[in-house]
């Protein structure tokens, strides 16, 4: 499977399972990280293509992609949903996610594979999906491997918004 076949999965795929998912608001109001379930949620989606779930210190293998997964919490202002005011540590998650992509650029011996991080970002509102400092993280990321447009959704019966990232190294 490409990057965009990828993609278009997540798309079609974890879009709608995230979106009817009533527990996930919680976590969204909370601006609480739920990476476990999004693993889950990933090797069920991926099981044809055989996932292993924690291999080899990587969140998930598949045929022929290794993944690393985050999700990105922030504490950018949401009006009106409920949303707890927590301050979040954006650039020790972004910072994360780096690390995670140096791992998969330094272990030679994964190099026949496809290598990727998904990201979820969240909570977000109307208002700051496109926040100018969230731009200016997303193009720290983007500096060290190629990255998808973000994929919109919606926590179940909320407005509050948050989005997929899928990047790749060639």
């Amino acid at each position: 499977m490409n990057p965009q076949e990828l993609q278009q999965c997540l798309v079609e795929k974890l879009v709608p399972i995230i979106s009817t998912n009533n527990g996930l608001p919680f976590f969204a109001r909370r601006r609480s990280k739920f990476e476990a379930w999004l693993k889950v949620e990933l090797c069920s989606i991926f099981k044809d293509d055989h996932p292993e779930p924690e291999w080899e210190h990587f969140d998930i293998k598949l045929d022929d992609w290794i993944i690393e997964l985050k999700t990105v919490n922030n504490s950018y202002v949401i009006h009106d949903q409920d949303v707890n005011n927590i301050i979040r540590p954006i650039t020790d998650n972004i910072n994360s996610i780096i690390k995670d992509i140096e791992k998969l650029q330094n272990r030679r011996d994964i190099r026949n594979y496809h290598r990727g991080v998904i990201f979820i970002a969240f909570p977000f509102d109307q208002s700051n999906l496109n926040h100018e400092p969230w731009q200016e993280h997303i193009a720290r990321i983007q500096e060290r491997l190629n990255l998808s447009p973000a994929i919109q959704f919606q926590f179940y019966n909320t407005q509050i918004y948050g989005q997929i990232y899928l990047g790749w190294l060639n």
